[in-house]
């Protein structure tokens, strides 16, 4: 392993990273930190409940002691334990992955609710769901950096996906906790590890909240190897790093003797293959306690809505309140836009060439799956036409509150999105989606007690491509059509998800025919004029 000195400037680029502000030096070393017993920030409150584990091993008690368990095994984070009735218990399982130990699987007992954490996929009562999911008390949603889970039980927390969680926890919790987060009772130093007058060892402490079962397979809980590190200057290198400009607005706020404690351990124990990993994730762990007043320094973004009208019965509103109907009747999507189940798409009952753009709306085909029309007020419809019809309707959170139909009102309260044309709140999808009905004439949607999904069952439905086309899951609409080869292609300036179907094969470019072809064969526009090819223009006296 290199020096304090040579790790300190190999890790120049962390403070810029993760550091809570800007600072145009990269290591800026000061006189060594104050020794703090205690918090003494603007928040004292917020560090003694969070719990958190993170890197190599580290774990940070409720209660600010700090130690290491380097195992794989599946351990008890916190439970209820001195209460009847077991609120939330959290595990967590750790597994290494290229040399470095990752956090591989979160499980969440939530008042019945339970919630597993796994790479790539989130578990709720053993079903796969998608985010952001609200349901059961239990909020999860994704953020650029972390998922976010929050219980109405009092229960905060955040996984990075990888080495780090950590967990915040109402004060009504105090003195009732247990697990590898401690017993929350404010007590600082070493309180977890008493039992029956006698303290325990790390290990000890460890495996009293392991979690056996005959099928577990792990690395058992041991002692990191012991090494004859010059402690001192190690300390001198994590203050030096600790203290810099750009955790300067951090040390009033945050404890930072744990991590300097951390900070010792990764550069001791951490080979040169691994010591960034180590240390850079203990950087990490202090930008990520920031607070202000108690509370963490999170910056509420409203998100867009999306309603959904799924296999011509299912409906979620831009709430996410879902509801199924049956009936045949029509309801209003736009009153001038009109998509056709053959995706024929009529403007004023004109039937344009696609793409078509003008002032408030554009309107494209980025597949023959698929018809996206943005308009220029933050509404954008992705209607998918094959095998069957579908429609989902995202609109910016601008129009929050001014929405009203089938997709509810936009208010973030599910508990109202069936509001009849009246103002009434119906009691069931019936009865409300007949009040927004298009036609009177339409006969009356009635209560089912059936599924809708074993009404009409169509497995082996599926549609082919067209004999010049290729199929892909992800395709998009920019720069693949002739026209687009001759003037500015304005759908490359629509934002959507890319969408599976048939389209043109690299190389290749869509007609006015619906036919990809080779550039050769594409005609020209000039001044909106299509020129075949073979046609010559004459422009100022010269030829084309």
């Amino acid at each position: 392993m290199g020096t304090p000195r040579q790790i300190l400037r190999l890790l120049a680029w962390t403070l810029l990273s993760v550091g809570l502000t800007a600072s145009r030096q990269a290591v800026n070393i000061i006189p060594p930190l104050s020794k703090k017993p205690l918090i003494s920030g603007v928040s004292p409150a917020h560090n003694g409940q969070v719990c958190s584990t993170w890197g190599n091993y580290h774990f940070k008690t409720f209660d600010g002691d700090v130690f290491q368990v380097p195992s794989t095994c599946n351990f008890v984070l916190s439970s209820l334990c001195k209460s009847d009735y077991e609120e939330f218990n959290i595990q967590m399982r750790r597994q290494v992955v290229n040399g470095l130990p990752t956090i591989s699987k979160i499980t969440m007992k939530l008042d019945g609710t339970v919630v597993e954490l796994l790479k790539g996929s989130i578990l709720i009562n053993k079903a796969k769901v998608k985010l952001p999911f609200s349901r059961f008390g239990v909020l999860i949603e994704p953020t650029p950096t972390y998922i976010k889970i929050t219980s109405k039980l009092g229960l905060v927390a955040m996984w990075n996906e990888d080495d780090s969680f950590l967990m915040e926890m109402d004060k009504k919790f105090k003195n009732q906790t247990c697990g590898l987060c401690g017993d929350f009772n404010g007590v600082q130093y070493y309180d977890e590890f008493l039992k029956d007058g006698a303290q325990l060892s790390v290990l000890d402490f460890a495996n009293i909240w392991r979690m056996d079962s005959p099928t577990e397979d792990c690395e058992e809980p041991a002692l990191l190897p012991i090494k004859n590190c010059k402690t001192a200057e190690l300390k001198r290198a994590c203050e030096q790093l600790l203290s810099g400009r750009a955790f300067s607005s951090c040390q009033d706020l945050v404890a930072s003797d744990y991590l300097l404690k951390a900070c010792i351990s990764d550069l001791c124990h951490c080979d040169q293959s691994s010591s960034s990993f180590c240390l850079c994730n203990t950087i990490s762990e202090y930008s990520r306690h920031t607070c202000s007043g108690g509370e963490w320094s999170c910056q509420d973004l409203e998100c867009a809505g999306t309603c959904s009208v799924e296999g011509g019965s299912h409906i979620t509103t831009f709430d996410g309140k879902a509801y199924s109907i049956n009936g045949q009747c029509s309801f209003v999507l736009a009153k001038i836009i009109s998509i056709q189940s053959n995706g024929a798409v009529l403007v004023n009952n004109i039937a344009p060439k696609l793409p078509l753009s003008t002032d408030q709306v554009t309107v494209f085909k980025p597949s023959t799956f698929y018809v996206i029309v943005q308009t220029s007020y933050g509404l954008q419809l992705r209607i998918q036409l094959v095998p069957v019809m579908q429609v989902y309707i995202t609109l910016n959170p601008s129009n929050k509150g001014t929405t009203c139909g089938l997709c509810g009102n936009f208010n973030n309260v599910q508990a109202d999105d069936f509001k009849s044309t009246s103002g009434l709140v119906e009691g069931t999808a019936a009865a409300f989606a007949n009040t927004w009905k298009a036609r009177a004439s339409c006969t009356d949607v009635k209560r089912s007690f059936e599924n809708p999904c074993s009404l009409s069952v169509d497995n082996e439905k599926y549609t082919t491509c067209p004999s010049t086309m290729v199929f892909a899951y992800s395709m998009t609409n920019c720069k693949r059509t002739c026209r687009s080869l001759s003037e500015p292609d304005y759908t490359c300036q629509v934002d959507f998800l890319p969408v599976d179907g048939c389209g043109c094969a690299k190389g290749t470019y869509m007609n006015q025919e619906n036919q990809c072809v080779p550039p050769t064969s594409c005609p020209c526009y000039y001044k909106g004029a299509e020129v075949v090819p073979g046609e010559t223009v004459i422009k100022n006296g010269a030829t084309w």
